[in-house]
């Protein structure tokens, strides 16, 4: 049976999907409300909690260098320490998926040719992967 919050959960994930895939953004708030539930719902975990820190710092710092995106960064972080003990699992789905969108959206660029530069859409990737290791989704 899906709770309430995990309906609030699945919102805001489509809330980030359809933001970053029409305008390249994914919503701070949105971000926050899945934080935030994933850090009610899930028992306090030293590691996750780490590994969701230094993602964020690391992504901050990718972000800076224009590299990715700062929405990415911090809904990679949410979902890994959402992810708990699958984070590994939940790293290679996104890895997989995000070459795979790679390729679409190159595919598409190819085409479709346009001055601007090829953006991919990660947060689907992300949010692909987290719908499948973790446990603010099922």
């Amino acid at each position: 049976m899906t709770t309430l919050g995990q309906w609030l959960a699945i919102l805001m994930a489509c809330w980030c999907l359809v933001s970053d895939l029409f305008e390249r953004r994914i919503p701070n708030l949105a971000v926050l409300v899945l934080a935030l539930w994933a850090l009610w719902l899930l028992p306090f975990n030293p590691l996750s909690l780490t590994l969701a820190l230094l993602t964020l710092l690391l992504g901050l710092f990718a972000y800076h260098r224009g590299w990715c995106g700062a929405g990415d960064s911090k809904l990679l972080a949410v979902c890994l320490y959402g992810a708990s003990g699958r984070w590994p699992e939940l790293l290679l789905w996104m890895a997989f998926s995000g070459g795979v969108l790679s390729l679409v959206c190159l595919a598409y660029a190819r085409f479709r040719p346009s001055p601007e530069p090829v953006t991919v859409p990660y947060g689907f990737a992300i949010l692909w992967a987290a719908s499948l290791t973790t446990p603010l989704f099922m």
